[in-house]
């Protein structure tokens, strides 16, 4: 963290803060976030006093980029809205989507073009096609990959089965709005889907799980473990007849408010639950020793003073 404060101090020097957020705020440059994984995630304007905050917090490495294909993107983005005759785009609209598109760096335009020509197969009006590609094309291929993967899955009759606006709404939570690991929210919603509509598992409605596999991916933002792997273990072992041998129902409200509080959430529930039981434990009764490893698990997360070396 320090480290990332003398790269900070090193490229601003004495600048002050407000001279930093302005020169941020009139940069039309993409700028860069990477976490401690290496993951990168591009902050535009609108992310500004969140990106600032995290640079004072020494959270945040900044990369500025010198060789986006700018013009390549613009031509490319604007020339393909012009072909799409059934968009009946004018041309002064074209070229303010295409400048947009331009502003996503290298890329932006594959990215733009991908999801509009999905959205539009899907029998989006192209109005709302364009905008939703464009704010795509200015976020990172991981994000656009994963919108078009949670689209085409929730959407599909012979998958989720969802209406297109919550296919939609499915897809922006986990790439747009999402700050995680891309991969990581990705596998966690596929296996979330799958477990879900598997007849010898939840067995529940297509579009119900589509709505509980992105609740329960999202949960995964701030962490490095598959969310959906904890959540399934979790609701296996709550209804294990050895186990805590609870409903189905149950077993997966618990399990979602585990995994709500972190990963390492199901590991405290579960050695707390089987200590309460336990003969040379506390000997408590099934009922007793859930909410007693509800209420240890709940203590995952802590604030805690850490030393800082000087």
């Amino acid at each position: 963290m320090r480290s990332r404060m003398k790269h900070l101090s090193a490229a601003f020097g004495s600048l002050s803060l407000l001279l930093l957020t302005s020169m941020l705020m009139s940069s039309c440059l993409s700028w860069i976030w990477k976490d401690d994984s290496g993951d990168k995630e591009v902050v535009y304007k609108k992310d500004v006093i969140e990106l600032i905050a995290k640079s004072e917090a020494g959270e945040l490495e900044l990369v500025k980029k010198y060789n986006c294909e700018a013009a390549k993107e613009y031509i490319t983005a604007f020339n393909f809205l012009k072909e799409k005759k059934e968009f009946a785009i004018e041309t002064p609209d074209a070229r303010d989507v295409a400048t947009k598109v331009a502003a996503g760096c290298t890329g932006a335009a594959k990215r733009f073009i991908q999801v509009v020509e999905l959205l539009a197969a899907s029998k989006l009006d192209g109005r709302n096609a364009i905008l939703i590609a464009t704010e795509l094309a200015r976020g990172t291929d991981e994000q656009t990959e994963t919108f078009m993967l949670v689209f085409k899955k929730a959407f599909l009759r012979d998958y989720l089965d969802m209406n297109l606006r919550a296919s939609i709404v499915l897809a922006q939570k986990l790439s747009l709005k999402f700050k995680g690991n891309q991969k990581l929210v990705q596998d966690s919603f596929e296996r979330m889907a799958k477990f879900c509509i598997s007849t010898n598992k939840l067995d529940l409605s297509r579009p119900q799980c589509g709505e509980i596999a992105a609740r329960i991916a999202a949960y995964g933002e701030n962490h490095k473990e598959n969310i959906a792997k904890k959540y399934i273990e979790a609701v296996e072992y709550l209804m294990a007849k050895d186990k805590a041998n609870i409903a189905l129902f149950e077993a997966m409200r618990v399990a979602e408010q585990l995994v709500s509080i972190s990963p390492y959430a199901v590991e405290n529930f579960v050695k707390a639950f089987e200590y309460a039981q336990s003969k040379n434990g506390l000997k408590f009764d099934r009922k007793s020793a859930i909410n007693f490893g509800r209420d240890i698990a709940g203590k995952t997360v802590q604030e805690a003073p850490v030393m800082i070396a000087h």
